[in-house]
């Protein structure tokens, strides 16, 4: 299988130990190219997929390296597959339609009214805000799933009001004899943004000493690199990719989880509970499981 986050290394080493000098201008068109691919490699192991197409368009043009060309084309088509979309629907208290309706996601605008088309949108969770006019405005918190196809997201505007009925007699609150699980931020949520606080610092450090290892070897030996010496560049490379997307997968997680605390009838603290356990594959491997409940 190629190794798709080190073929940048792979190319601009190429282009020491084979390619005969060429003008200025090529060798900016080809690093331009190169730095496009990893910059895509990098925002698809976050989740922003939109951005990684975006980056992915720049190295597919003919004007780049032929194999790195046909790489970018591949990876444009594969996360152009994978890229979830939802559908907007609004209504108004009757159940009827309501196309004049501006839809935000995340702070930012992306659909001046409803059209009931398919828009695209990067996995994970996300804030859509629907404002029509003489109606507050509709919240919706809505997790979404690489590879997820035509979500449906609804808001309901002019909701009937109960009616108005004397405030309840007040009585006495109990006190409290249990601790309630909303008082602070989730166990879950302390133990996964570690880890992906953790992995991302792996990945730094690990980029930077390949980034420096390979600049070595563009000084030192060019043309007479061994494929032990261009590996160990390629390994770092590959740890430093691998980290990044655990660090963000954990940090998501985390996320998730504390909203999804925010979000559930209060618990005794001592309902949290979180252990790890080893599991055993076939060839002799084994791996760590966090499991738990929240």
């Amino acid at each position: 299988m190629r190794n798709r986050p080190t073929i940048v290394a792979l190319l601009l080493t190429a282009a020491l130990c084979y390619v005969q000098p060429a003008r200025a201008d090529d060798d900016a068109a080809a690093a331009k190219c190169a730095d496009a691919f990893d910059a895509s490699q990098r925002l698809s192991q976050v989740g922003k997929l939109q951005e990684a197409l975006q980056e992915l368009l720049v190295c597919a043009q003919p004007t780049c390296p032929g194999f790195l060309s046909r790489e970018c084309t591949t990876d444009y088509e594969r996360i152009k597959l994978s890229m979830p979309t939802v559908t907007l629907l609004a209504n108004d208290a009757k159940g009827s339609p309501l196309p004049a309706v501006v839809v935000s996601v995340d702070g930012k605008r992306i659909a001046d009214h409803i059209a009931g088309l398919a828009t695209p949108i990067d996995p994970g969770l996300h804030e859509f805000v629907f404002e029509h006019a003489g109606d507050p405005p509709v919240t919706l918190s809505v997790l979404i799933s690489e590879g997820e196809k035509n979500r449906r997201v609804v808001a309901e505007f002019g909701a009937a009001k109960p009616a108005s009925s004397p405030p309840p007699a007040k009585v006495p609150a109990a006190p409290d004899s249990e601790p309630s699980a909303h008082s602070g931020v989730p166990l879950a949520t302390y133990v996964f943004g570690g880890i992906g606080v953790a992995a991302l610092g792996t990945g730094v450090v690990f980029r930077v000493i390949g980034a420096a290892d390979y600049n070595s070897l563009a000084e030192d030996c060019r043309t007479t690199c061994t494929d032990a010496q261009v590996d160990a560049v390629k390994t770092k490379y590959t740890i430093s990719n691998i980290s990044f997307g655990v660090g963000a997968a954990a940090l998501v997680t985390g996320a998730v989880f504390y909203f999804i605390d925010r979000g559930s009838p209060p618990k005794h603290a001592s309902a949290h509970r979180l252990q790890a356990r080893p599991v055993y594959v076939n060839g002799g491997g084994a791996a760590g499981v966090i499991e738990g409940t929240f």
